[in-house]
């Protein structure tokens, strides 16, 4: 599925042209933190997300609570978050 093509519902407001795209089609707009260190594997860092389904409604966000940490390269998350979150 090809989100700058697909059918969404206005109410988030995500505009897709922006964002970089992950190897296995995420979406993403990276907001770097005050810290000029690229994402290593192996480190741990704070993310905040947000999933949406096409019909605009959140199946989960972290942005209602603390920011989520990440050990990354270790499997803890998402498949695609650990390989594509090195060098953010």
């Amino acid at each position: 599925m090809n989100p700058t093509t697909s059918e969404y519902a206005p109410e988030p407001g995500i505009d897709f042209h922006p964002m970089s795209t992950l190897s296995k089609g995420l979406y993403y707009l990276d907001h770097p933190a005050d810290s000029k260190q690229e994402a290593i594997s192996a480190s741990t860092l704070s993310v905040h997300y947000t999933g949406y389904h096409p019909d605009g409604s959140v199946f989960d966000s972290s942005r209602e609570r603390a920011s989520f940490p990440v050990l990354l390269g270790k499997g803890q998350v998402t498949s695609g978050w650990d390989p594509e979150i090195v060098g953010m």
